[in-house]
């Protein structure tokens, strides 16, 4: 079977056009082997078919380009600042009553569980 330079261009085009659409889904490989695979199938199936996989703004719900952004690019809300106000609960421990609790769990400092019988 010989494959003719317009027919490896053509597949190579669709796998090209695959991983596009697929990136807009924040999984341009999938996209890619799906066009390179299955030609336009694959490109329409990339377009169409696959769920979108990319973090999102839980002020606009906009898509993120990860998890690590400050800003949203949709609605320009500042995330770092809602990630503090939502994320941590306050601690609510003293840290000194922590330090005690685990000096006392150190194996030297433990009181034997069980009592001599002379104790008694």
């Amino acid at each position: 079977m010989d494959l003719s330079p317009s027919v490896v261009l053509f597949w190579l085009c669709c796998a090209l056009i695959g991983g596009v659409a697929g990136h807009a889904k924040g999984k341009a490989g999938v996209g890619a082997v799906l066009g390179f695979v299955l030609g336009p199938l694959g490109v329409l199936i990339a377009w169409l078919g696959l769920s979108d996989s990319r973090p999102r703004c839980p002020l606009c719900k906009g898509a993120l380009e990860s998890l690590l952004v400050a800003r949203c690019r949709h609605c320009a809300g500042d995330l770092a600042s809602w990630r503090q106000a939502a994320g941590r609960p306050k601690q609510t421990r003293d840290p000194l009553e922590a330090w005690e609790e685990a000096e006392a769990l150190k194996p030297g400092n433990l009181k034997p569980l069980i009592r001599n019988k002379q104790e008694d």
